[in-house]
């Protein structure tokens, strides 16, 4: 059936309200997909790039010259890390989680960090 401006106003008055509860509920499902990411960003980054930890860079969009380049994670915040760069004069980088792949560390990186 088409709405051709001619319904009953209750059945507008009710079309309106169903309209606001859809809203409604999209708003929330969008707020609980923004939640679930951020719990998921939070806790991988915890996991796997957690300060100490070794990491490579990939995936820069423009920035390419540090991506393949390794380097040692200082700091974390909410959404970002902070990595030292074990080349480039210990320059830091602030990257997002998906641009920092963990390494396994090497007996040799071992030994240069003590």
């Amino acid at each position: 059936r088409r709405c051709l401006g001619k319904e009953r106003p209750d059945l507008v008055d009710y079309h309106q309200r169903k309209a606001f509860i859809c809203q409604k509920q999209a708003c929330e499902l969008r707020e609980q997909v923004n939640n679930h990411k951020e719990y998921l960003l939070t806790n991988s980054m915890s996991f796997y790039h957690s300060p100490g930890s070794r990491v490579r860079v990939a995936g820069l969009q423009n920035k390419l010259e540090y991506n393949g380049l390794e380097g040692i994670v200082v700091k974390e915040d909410a959404l970002r890390l902070v990595v030292r760069l074990d080349r480039h004069n210990d320059k830091e980088l602030k990257l997002k989680p998906e641009n920092a792949q963990p390494l396994i560390p090497t007996l040799a990186k071992l030994k240069e960090q003590f």
